[in-house]
């Protein structure tokens, strides 16, 4: 039993991982506009979504990490 629950946290690690992925792009999109290497006005609105799409596995993350925190109680 407590392997299938360190097997769920760990899934819960992989989930902030991906975000932090997520993040790591959208920051690396807006460092080189802000070099001046790429200049279009659409990449701001990637980087803008690749954001939520960080923010949501972050959330989703955290909700499931409550979720079987509790489980074994």
């Amino acid at each position: 039993m407590k392997h299938e629950r360190q097997a769920k946290l760990n899934k819960v690690k992989g989930q902030i991982g991906y975000a932090m992925m997520w993040f790591f792009l959208a920051g690396l999109i807006e460092t080189l506009m802000y070099l001046g290497k790429i200049e279009m006005f659409i990449y701001h609105i990637v980087a803008l979504a690749l954001s939520a799409v960080g923010c949501f596995k972050v959330f989703k993350g955290f909700e499931n990490y409550k979720h079987y925190k509790n489980e074994g109680k």
